[in-house]
């Protein structure tokens, strides 16, 4: 069961994009060889029989919203979808948390890490112990397959030693090549995430 929570100035927004990029995240980490679209993405998800509970709730705080971006932010968690431990916060759950800005989805928020970025491509996400030489391990790891990296964010969080980093990539990479990214010794938990 997938929650949703949709934070925003207008309670009748249309989340039908949003709630096919979040069906498409989900179905694409299950391994399932679905093309998922605006179109079939209900379709999709009853047929794998995930549920989808949304709400959507009013948000009285207009900061820099305007009436093309009403949508300040989405809050997702999944029952039974921790298996990734960047994600779980200070209380256990996995959260995860986006918003809209200029008509794309990003993630602003992944467990306890604040961080940026678009819901686009090919991404690996990991939660790892910071220090010289990280990007260089991930990219000699990716550089096998000729992955070039597209983007990195890296956030810190202060009641843990351990950071996330969020990687973007041009390609599909190998199970094998997500492998042996688990398996570098500054990575602790890794997963890779296909929009």
């Amino acid at each position: 069961e997938v929650a949703v929570q949709y934070a925003c100035l207008l309670v009748d927004l249309d989340v039908q994009l949003l709630r096919a990029r979040i069906i498409k995240g989900i179905v694409a980490k299950a391994g399932a060889p679905s093309r998922v679209n605006m179109v079939n993405a209900d379709f999709i998800a009853k047929q794998r029989g995930l549920r989808i509970q949304e709400e959507i709730v009013p948000d009285e705080i207009p900061d820099r919203l305007t009436t093309a971006a009403a949508l300040r932010s989405i809050s997702i968690q999944v029952e039974g979808g921790g298996s990734f431990t960047g994600a779980i916060n200070q209380f256990g759950n996995m959260e995860i948390v986006g918003e809209v800005r200029d008509g794309q989805p990003y993630i602003t928020k992944v467990g306890g890490y604040g961080l940026s970025f678009m819901l686009e491509g090919n991404i690996i996400l990991s939660t790892v112990h910071d220090g010289p030489g990280l990007l260089a391990a991930v990219g000699e790891v990716l550089s096998k397959e000729d992955i070039s990296i597209t983007f990195v964010s890296l956030a810190h969080a202060t009641e843990v030693k351990l950071s996330l980093v969020v990687i973007g990539m041009d390609t599909v990479p190998s199970p094998q090549c997500i492998q042996e990214l688990q398996n570098a010794q500054c990575m602790q938990s890794c997963v890779h995430l296909q929009f």
